[in-house]
């Protein structure tokens, strides 16, 4: 009952638009590299997931990318004869970020690399040999993929979403994300750019329930 009447409120508020009304459990803003691996990881553990990308693709930046993983890995880098350690990694990352970077969430991706590195390597992603440099990197903790550039990355990560019935949609950019008195998301509303050649007031609506998680 409480669904149905928000779901009057907003149309009636909204009567010029037509919605299409739908309901997941996450939706994930974005279709690059960090999109896909986040819809793919919930789908991974149960939710019923959709990834919404304003570009006619998926991929963003992370396609066009030189696909350079940074991560340290302490079993390879000393066979490499290389001394690393994750408080360096850190203090680089504090430093070339001129003090902008926030220290926590710098010090979550650095503590998430390997493992993330490794997840990569379970879904199929192929990387070459040995550790190297990227370009503008201060450190020998690089991975790079087999695949040209960042296309592996998009390519592995999307075959698993598809797999795992991940929704999604391309030319659809989000338009506004309503949230609740608590602060927790209800509705993400998007643009659906196909259908908008049609009709520049038709639009997309999707509603989330009470343990939902947006992204």
């Amino acid at each position: 009952m409480r669904t149905k009447s928000l779901l009057t409120a907003v149309c009636i508020f909204c009567s010029t638009y037509s919605f299409a009304e739908e309901l997941f459990d996450v939706v994930v803003v974005g279709g690059g590299a960090a999109g896909l691996a986040a819809a793919v990881s919930a789908a991974e553990n149960g939710s019923k997931v959709i990834l919404l990308e304003k570009g006619l693709r998926v991929g963003g930046n992370a396609y066009f990318s030189g696909g350079y993983y940074n991560a340290v890995d302490p079993e390879l880098q000393k066979k490499a004869g290389i001394q690393d350690s994750e408080e360096l990694f850190v203090k680089q990352m504090l430093e070339s970020g001129a003090g902008k970077n926030d220290p926590e969430i710098v010090k979550t991706m650095v503590k998430e690399a390997l493992p993330t590195l490794k997840w990569l390597k379970s879904k199929g992603l192929k990387f070459q040999e040995g550790i190297t440099e990227s370009f503008g990197g201060e450190w020998r903790r690089s991975f790079k993929p087999i695949s040209p550039d960042g296309q592996g990355y998009i390519q592995v990560l999307l075959n698993d979403a598809l797999k795992r019935n991940v929704e999604i949609r391309t030319s659809a950019a989000v338009q506004e994300i309503t949230r609740d008195n608590k602060g927790k998301v209800r509705q993400v509303r998007y643009l659906d750019k196909k259908k908008d050649k049609l009709s520049k007031r038709e639009k997309e609506l999707f509603w989330l329930p009470e343990d939902s998680v947006p992204i």
